[in-house]
């Protein structure tokens, strides 16, 4: 399932690069901020003629397992993607 979200970022000043560092989904009827505990893998994409930098994240549950999704940040219209792995944050 892929989600519009709003993301919290900072920028590497020497590349211009966004790191996520929260973001914001509507899950359940309610608005939840999940902090992005882990960043594995940051990959530079062409996707349906766009740059694009997908990102391989995790975030632990309040349980305390991880949860694996990607994040995408769409350079030309400033918008950032998730996509959930097997499950919601």
């Amino acid at each position: 399932m892929t989600q519009s979200i709003d993301v919290i970022v900072i920028f590497d000043k020497a590349v211009s690069i966004p790191r996520p560092l929260r973001f914001k989904i509507y899950d359940s009827g309610q608005w939840k901020s999940v902090n992005v505990d882990r960043i594995y893998n940051s990959e530079w994409i062409r996707k349906d003629g766009k740059v694009q930098i997908e990102y391989s994240c995790g975030s632990k549950s309040r349980s305390g397992r991880m949860i694996n999704y990607s994040l995408r940040y769409v350079q030309q219209e400033v918008r950032w993607e998730m996509d959930i792995a097997g499950g919601s944050a």
